[in-house]
């Protein structure tokens, strides 16, 4: 949980935002109300998004109860339940069974409808919110593009022995840029080479090589000039190898 600082210049006073995010709120119960989490914020808009809801009940709000639920930003997350409290119809919010892996709510890359479904960076009312960098195991978030719903961060191929990760060198230099940077690389042997870029929903908006290479280091450039300011991905796989690199825009 997050709580964003920002000065509110009406009261001459800071004041926290109150944020949830990658969160995981399962099998929870309440006598009354509020079966996940109860929120009465007054003054500011509580935002919440990468979080998994499901199977929590209670006689009011199953999920979420806020005194003004109108004034609840839920984006980017599982939630299962549609009542007078919601419906939680968000930007990219899914109504799907997270399909847990095992009682430690662990999703997978496979199956689960929270994989790679969040977002790394929300902005709301003039405050950019960002993902935390690590899950609840400490595990790098995100391990892939984009960030999970939920506590917990499944790794790409996990489980795959003919997919090996960062066995290549991949690096942005300068990073953060405000335009130009270097991707620089190197491959131990003869293989076909893809590099990528995505923006942080997931789409990619450049590819920058696809190409068969000859062991060695490698320079490709990179204009990113006349994107908008934010968090880009690069992607490089190589044969069955495959790296990724966070990328900062700025003016």
């Amino acid at each position: 949980m997050f709580h964003p600082l920002r000065k509110d210049e009406s009261v001459s006073q800071d004041v926290f935002i109150p944020s949830i995010i990658n969160n995981t709120f399962y099998g929870n119960t309440a006598i009354n109300d509020a079966g996940a989490i109860r929120l009465q914020c007054e003054q500011q808009t509580p935002v919440i998004f990468n979080c998994i809801f499901w199977e929590n009940e209670a006689q009011m709000g199953d999920d979420i109860y806020n005194w003004r639920p109108d004034d609840v930003i839920v984006s980017y997350s599982d939630i299962d339940v549609d009542n007078i409290f919601g419906p939680w119809d968000g930007e990219g919010n899914i109504n799907e069974d997270p399909l847990f892996c095992d009682d430690s709510f662990h999703i997978s890359w496979l199956d689960s409808p929270c994989w790679n479904k969040g977002i790394n960076q929300l902005e709301n009312d003039g405050i950019v919110y960002y993902a935390p960098d690590h899950d609840f195991e400490e595990t790098p978030r995100p391990c892939d593009l984009i960030a999970d719903i939920g506590a917990d961060e499944d790794s790409l191929y996990s489980g795959i022995t003919d997919y090996k990760a960062a066995s290549i060198k991949l690096h942005a230099f300068p990073n953060p840029t405000s335009g130009i940077s270097d991707i620089r690389y190197r491959i131990s042997d003869i293989r076909y080479v893809l590099l990528e870029v995505f923006d942080m929903h997931g789409q990619r908006i450049r590819t920058l090589l696809n190409e068969k290479q000859k062991p060695g280091s490698y320079n490709v450039p990179f204009d990113g000039s006349e994107l908008p300011i934010g968090i880009y991905f690069i992607r490089l796989t190589a044969g069955n190898h495959f790296a990724s690199e966070k990328l900062l825009l700025f003016n």
